[in-house]
């Protein structure tokens, strides 16, 4: 089965919407779907200007986002990703 990802960011009251860009980990977690049976066509993401963003996943696993925490544990490897 097909899907998209929608993948959005808000602040707590609710008023803006920020960068939700998928990690690295969350990279792992969207490659694992195909046991499942899906596969992911597009994941779209908010960012901090307060827009959606569309990208492909073969596009995606080449360019996604490190977060603060995941850079700064001991995980962050880049010549494992």
């Amino acid at each position: 089965m097909k899907v998209n990802i929608l993948i959005i960011k808000s602040s707590k009251c609710g008023t803006h919407i920020g960068n939700s860009s998928p990690c690295c980990e969350c990279k792992k977690l969207l490659d694992n779907f195909s046991i499942y049976g899906y596969k992911i066509k597009n994941i779209f993401f908010s960012n901090n200007n307060n827009t959606i963003t569309k990208i492909k996943l073969n596009h995606y696993k080449n360019n996604y986002y490190n977060t603060k925490f995941y850079i700064k544990s001991k995980k962050y490897d880049k010549k494992k990703l």
